[in-house]
């Protein structure tokens, strides 16, 4: 068959409908071996990217607490003295809370209050587990 019949070309590569058969390469048809070219990478990577310190409030004031004078960490004594009906937060603020702590408010009337019964909740808990190891 001819290559325009769509059977084999004219050097048994199989050719389809309107498709012609490319011609044989000049240096293998004179007997000369192609030496191959040193190939390029597929792929470059990237340039490096800037790393950039992102850091949330918490941390930076937390990062500002630090100091030599102070005997502990955190400021556990005003985190311990604080209390719901003393917090007013505005509209704002209840936006920016860690409300994907939880899957819904539940039983409470806002996530504020869904929140405040966790921290009451989990501060219950470390002072059972610390009580129960004292010896």
């Amino acid at each position: 068959m001819n290559a325009m019949g769509g059977g084999p070309g004219v050097h048994g590569a199989q050719t389809g409908p309107g498709q012609a058969t490319p011609p044989p390469y000049q240096a293998a048809a004179q007997g000369q071996h192609c030496q191959p070219q040193p190939s390029t990478p597929m792929f470059v990577s990237p340039p490096p990217k800037p790393h950039r310190l992102l850091h949330s409030e918490a941390y930076l004031k937390y990062i500002e607490g630090l100091s030599a004078q102070s005997p502990t960490i955190s400021k556990w004594d005003q985190t311990l003295s604080a209390r719901k009906k003393d917090v007013r937060l505005t509209k704002e603020q209840e936006g920016r809370l860690p409300s994907h702590w939880l899957k819904s408010k539940g039983a409470h009337n806002t996530m504020a209050d869904a929140l405040w019964r966790l921290r009451d909740l989990m501060l219950r808990d470390t002072l059972t587990i610390r009580h129960g190891y004292t010896p």
